[in-house]
């Protein structure tokens, strides 16, 4: 029966809350993306440089130490600026807030703005680990 499935959930879902429903809390991606990856980028390729001048290279060589440094500051930057933006996305499709500027005054002003990073340690340790090996291949 359409109860006992995930599709059914699905149709429920969009027949109760409509067919914009999966993409509330989408915005906050957006917006956080671009400074995220402006961030990120552009650490990464300071940081890679200094690094491989450190240890007597040019800046576009690439050393696996030197560069698995630069991606892991480059992880903690880009990880900075998008957690609190995950924190908001997860409440607005939960539908506690109705858009992005209720739901930041809401948590800074109700819960504090150590809310928008209590999941920050936790997304270092899935990001960062992931980021060394990649940075050093």
């Amino acid at each position: 029966s359409m109860c006992d499935s995930s599709v059914g959930a699905c149709v429920r879902r969009l027949l109760s809350e409509g067919a914009c429903a999966p993409w509330k809390g989408s915005s906050t991606m957006l917006i956080g993306c671009i400074p995220a990856h402006a961030a990120y980028f552009s650490i990464y390729e300071s940081f890679k440089a200094r690094f491989n001048a450190a240890l007597g290279r040019g800046a576009g060589s690439h050393h696996p130490a030197a560069t698995s440094a630069a991606v892991v500051i480059a992880t903690v930057a880009h990880d900075s600026i998008m957690t609190p933006m995950d924190v908001m996305k997860q409440r607005l499709q939960l539908g506690q807030h109705h858009n992005l500027f209720s739901c930041a005054r809401h948590i800074a002003r109700h819960e504090g703005v150590r809310a928008f990073y209590m999941s920050f340690g936790t997304t270092l340790v899935m990001n960062v680990p992931y980021a060394a090996v990649m940075g050093a291949s």
